[in-house]
């Protein structure tokens, strides 16, 4: 294995500090509708692998922990950029991106 260079380090470090924990790296993936094979499938390992990172089992490779942990954040991140939504009504685009203080 090649010795790691000092901002490599700080850069896993922080990617490491950065996972939510695990009950909220499952909570993030099914919030945007992914199953455990589709986020697999994008960091190239399998859903057994994703599914023992998620419980915290295991922790992702150096390889794969940069990858995994920045997209867990762009992930959250959509879903906090989606609009509230009240469940069974439906809202068309134009109601989303309309001012609920004006009439």
């Amino acid at each position: 294995m090649a010795t790691a260079t000092r901002d490599e380090l700080f850069q896993l470090g922080r990617a490491y500090l950065s996972l939510p924990g695990t009950t909220e790296r499952r909570a993030i993936r099914e919030r945007v509708g992914l199953s455990q094979a589709d986020l697999a499938g994008v960091l190239g390992v399998t859903a057994p692998a994703l599914s023992r990172w998620e419980s915290g089992e295991r922790v992702p490779s150096r390889r794969l922990l940069l990858g995994y942990a920045e997209l867990l954040a762009h992930l959250s991140a959509l879903n906090d950029e989606r609009p509230a939504t009240t469940p069974g009504v439906v809202t068309t685009s134009a109601e989303q991106g309309r001012d609920a203080t004006k009439p």
